[in-house]
Parts: structure tokens; C-alpha cells; sequence
């Protein structure tokens, strides 16, 4: 398994086993996040499986946030990482299934703002962006 600190942002990863956004990925780490200046805040003590979402999970992730409109969606994936002029920019007809599939292969600044695409990353956006029931909504069908 390979190690690795990652310091930026209070963020702190001591330990994760990653690899590419589309193979499979196991994942142990111990995060401490304090307010990141627009990140997620996320507290997941050592030895805590981190179930990372893949490109097969990309259509259930666009049917749960399926409510927020492009405005809305755009919010909770800068809280992700992900950079927001890049995703003005985009194309409004495909701008949800990019908005996801850039936030599953970890573009721009996804592991240093929120870590590895997780049930629990994406959660967390949502609440910190006031989408309280699309985050109940998750948290009741993947069982979080």
C-alpha cells in the first residue's frame, strides 16, 4: 500500500491507497480538516473503510442530484474541489454528467478539498451547501 502525506489547506492525509478513477480503489485514511476556505470538513478517524465511488456509481450520483438545479450543483461540486470557472464554462446540456465524472476522476482540486470521491465527501457538500434532504436522501439508500 502506498503512503503518502498530502498537507494544503488543514487538510492532512496520512495514509490512502489510490489508484485510477475507473479501476478499482481501496482506501484507508485518517483526514483532519480544519475550515477549508470552501472545502468539505471531514473527520474519518484511522482504520475507517473509505468505500471510494468509481465511474460505475456515475449514474446513480446523477439520479440523487437530479433536484438541484445547474446553480445549485455547481456549488456543491466547488465545495468537492472541483474549480469553478472550469465549470461555468461547460456545456449546460451535459454539465450534470460532467460535473460528476470530473469530480470521480478527481480533477482540479477534489483530494485536497473533500479526498476520494466518496458517499460520505459528497454528503457532507451537499449539507454544507443547505441540501439538507438530497443528503438525508443518500444517506438512507447507501446506508451511511
Amino acid at each position: 500500500m502506498a503512503s503518502a502525506v498530502v498537507r494544503e489547506r488543514s487538510l492532512e492525509v496520512d495514509r490512502a491507497s489510490l489508484s485510477h478513477a475507473d479501476g478499482p480503489i481501496n482506501a484507508t485514511a485518517e483526514v483532519r480538516s480544519a475550515a477549508t476556505s470552501g472545502g468539505v470538513a471531514a473527520t474519518i478517524s484511522a482504520g475507517d473503510p473509505l468505500p471510494v465511488l468509481t465511474s460505475s456509481d456515475h449514474p446513480r450520483i446523477v439520479n440523487f442530484l437530479q433536484e438541484l438545479t445547474n446553480k445549485e450543483l455547481i456549488d456543491v461540486c466547488v465545495a468537492l474541489g472541483l474549480d469553478y470557472i472550469r465549470l461555468a464554462n461547460t456545456n449546460t446540456d451535459s454539465l450534470r454528467q460532467d460535473m460528476v465524472h470530473s469530480w470521480l476522476r478527481r480533477d482540479d482540486n477534489v483530494l485536497t478539498e473533500s479526498g476520494p470521491p466518496t458517499w460520505g465527501s459528497l454528503v457532507r457538500a451537499l449539507e454544507l451547501k443547505g441540501f439538507n434532504g438530497v443528503a438525508a436522501t443518500i444517506r438512507d439508500a447507501v446506508h451511511l
